[in-house]
């Protein structure tokens, strides 16, 4: 049964979504292996999301597990909404119940990490890839994972927008796309964490360095070692998230752009996460497999 979930499993009624390009809504529409062109490759990267989508509203395992996530955030907009009804009027209640959705909508990884975490495991399962335990983690690592990545996605970054605001007329904004640029890189890698699963802890795991950090080992300036082994550090929770993006770049990123695009819109955020924490685990489970075949 989970076998033959995994070759075609089931997608409501959501039709041939013909408003995409044949490529990408074949992709879309069920789990297939990573194809072997770049461009394809690409391609199919983009089009995880929407597998994403298809799997969440096919399978009521996978969007009853996302259902208290996005009623827990539209309730705190609301209560914050009705809160302000009294002092800022009806118009002014509704700009704060937006504001609210807008802002905590950004951070239901941190909040809801563990329910995440276990919709990832269920679409491990029905996607074919096997039964798969949920890797949770305590409010505390939560904590400490969030300061780390506010600082990983400065701290790398700091020598290249250094250099590159030294360049005469165009220095600031050159230095602004690249850490834009860098930032939404890990924001993609943060995805592919969202979608992890529980490690066989009888299997050691791999010694990974951040591929960004290489440059220090051989690096004749001083102190360039000591920044990166502190870059290898802070990056430490994310090595293999990192290390499958430096294996399969042109999947990570049409995955990326695709999910960064639609996350970035309001409202919609909200409702698509649950889908790209689905599209997570199977470009994970699909690109790892490639690696290991």
């Amino acid at each position: 049964m989970v076998r033959r979930l995994a070759q075609r499993p089931r997608v409501g009624k959501l039709g041939a979504l013909p408003y995409l390009p044949e490529n990408i809504r074949r992709y879309a529409a069920h789990p297939v292996p990573l194809p072997g062109e770049a461009r394809e490759t690409v391609v199919w990267g983009a089009a995880q999301i929407g597998l994403g989508v298809r799997l969440l509203l096919a399978h009521p395992r996978l969007w009853r597990r996302a259902l208290f996530p996005m009623l827990a955030i539209l309730a705190i907009a609301v209560i914050g909404g009705v809160a302000s009804l009294a002092d800022a009027g009806p118009w002014g209640a509704l700009a704060r119940a937006y504001g609210l959705l807008v802002g905590v909508g950004t951070a239901p990884a941190f909040l809801f990490a563990n329910t995440y975490a276990r919709l990832a495991a269920d679409a491990h399962e029905i996607m074919g890839f096997g039964p798969a335990k949920p890797y949770l983690t305590s409010l505390r690592q939560r904590f400490s994972q969030l300061i780390r990545f506010a600082l990983v996605t400065v701290v790398p970054a700091l020598p290249v927008v250094f250099l590159l605001k030294l360049v005469p007329a165009v220095g600031d904004t050159l230095g602004y796309a690249a850490g834009a640029l860098w930032a939404l890189y890990f924001a993609v890698v943060e995805q592919l964490d969202n979608a992890r699963v529980a490690r066989d802890t009888s299997v050691p795991e791999p010694l990974l360095m951040p591929w960004f950090v290489g440059w220090t080992q051989t690096s004749p300036l001083p102190g360039a070692a000591r920044f990166g082994r502190l870059c290898a550090r802070l990056s430490r929770p994310w090595v293999e998230e990192i290390h499958l993006t430096r294996l399969h770049p042109a999947a990570s990123i049409g995955f990326g752009g695709a999910v960064a695009l639609i996350l970035a819109v309001p409202i919609l955020n909200l409702l698509v996460r649950p889908a790209a924490v689905i599209a997570g685990v199977h470009f994970r489970a699909r690109t790892e497999r490639s690696d290991t075949a």
